[in-house]
C-alpha cells in the first residue's frame, strides 16, 4: 500500500525554461496539472513534418512559433479580442501598429476587424517572408511570373556546373524530361492532355535547358583553351595516361567528344579566334536539340 501512494503526494512543477518562456503558451492545455509545453519541444515537432506544418486543419507553419505568435484564431471574435490585446500591449511599450500593413484572410471575405477604430482589409492572399500565401491554392500566378522565376532560379540551379558535364543522350534525355514536366506544372497540364511537347514550350517560352548546358560548356572550353597560366584545368585536356589499358567494348564518351564531332578535332586552335568560336556555337547545341 506504500509503493501505491509513493506517489500521489507528488506535484509535477515545470522547469525553468518553460515556466518562462511566454511563447510555450501556444498549445492549449486541457490538464492543468501538466507543464506547459516548451517552445524548442513545438518547434522539433514541426521541424520533423515532412512540410514542417502540423497536421491539423490549420497546418500552422514552423514561421508562427520562431515569431512567437499564437495559433489562427477560432471565430471572429477570437480574432477580435487578440488583436486588441495585441493593439494595448503594444501601445504600452510604446510600439504603434501600421494598419496599411495588416490584412486579415477570410475565406467569405466577410471579416470586419477593427483596430483602435480602423478596419483591417480582407484579402483573399497576401505575402509571408517572400511568399504568396493563399486560401484557394489554385495557382493563379501569372505565367511570366513563372517563367521569370525558372529562368532565374530554376535553370541556375538545373545546369549548375554543366560546364564540366559529358553530355550523352541519356543525360539530356534525363534533362528534357525533367523541365518538361516542370512545364506542364507551370500550365496545369498532365501527360493525360496529351498536349505536343512544342506546343506546351511555344506557351510557356522558357528557356531551353539542354540549350542552355551546351553553350555554357561551349563558352568554358573556349575559356579553358586561351589560358596561358599552366593550370590544371588547361592542362588536363592534353594529358594522356600511360598506365592501364582499355576494357573491352566501346569506350566511355569523353568530355570533348561532342566539341570535336561539331566542329573536328582541331577545335582547340579555333578558340583562339573569339568572334570565331562564338559564331560555330550553335553547332554543338543544334545537335542535342532534337534529342529526348
Amino acid at each position: 500500500m506504500e509503493g501505491r501512494n509513493l506517489y500521489s503526494t507528488i506535484t509535477p512543477e515545470p522547469t525553468t525554461y518553460r515556466g518562462r518562456d511566454p511563447r510555450a503558451k501556444l498549445v492549449r492545455r486541457r490538464t492543468e496539472d501538466l507543464p506547459d509545453i516548451s517552445l524548442y519541444e513545438i518547434s522539433n515537432t514541426l521541424k520533423h513534418m515532412k512540410n514542417e506544418k502540423s497536421s491539423g486543419q490549420d497546418q500552422i507553419p514552423i514561421e508562427l512559433v520562431k515569431c512567437g505568435g499564437k495559433p489562427v484564431p477560432e471565430s471572429l471574435k477570437h480574432l477580435q479580442a487578440m488583436m486588441e490585446e495585441l493593439h494595448t500591449v503594444c501601445t504600452a511599450v510604446g510600439l504603434k501598429m501600421n494598419i496599411n500593413k495588416m490584412k486579415v484572410m477570410c475565406r467569405d471575405n466577410i471579416a470586419h476587424i477593427t483596430v483602435h477604430g480602423c478596419q483591417v482589409k480582407c484579402v483573399s492572399e497576401y505575402v509571408y517572408l517572400g511568399q504568396t500565401i493563399t486560401l484557394s491554392k489554385e495557382g493563379d500566378i501569372p505565367l511570366c511570373l513563372k517563367r521569370k522565376v525558372f529562368d532565374q532560379c530554376v535553370l541556375p540551379t538545373m545546369t549548375y556546373g554543366a560546364e564540366t558535364w559529358t553530355l550523352t543522350k541519356k543525360v539530356v534525355h534525363r534533362l528534357k524530361v525533367a523541365q518538361r514536366a516542370m512545364e506542364r506544372a507551370m500550365l496545369g497540364l498532365s501527360l493525360l492532355d496529351k498536349i505536343p511537347n512544342v506546343e506546351i514550350r511555344n506557351r510557356t517560352g522558357i528557356t531551353d535547358i539542354v540549350q542552355r548546358a551546351a553553350a555554357l560548356k561551349w563558352n568554358w572550353a573556349g575559356h579553358i583553351c586561351r589560358r596561358e597560366d599552366g593550370r590544371w584545368s588547361r592542362v588536363i585536356l592534353d594529358w594522356q595516361p600511360r598506365t592501364g589499358h582499355r576494357s573491352i567494348g566501346r569506350p566511355p564518351a569523353r568530355w570533348r567528344d561532342d566539341i570535336v564531332k561539331a566542329v573536328g578535332k582541331n577545335w582547340m586552335q579555333l578558340t583562339s579566334n573569339r568572334p570565331r568560336w562564338r559564331a560555330n556555337e550553335e553547332a554543338l547545341v543544334q545537335q542535342w536539340t532534337e534529342i529526348g
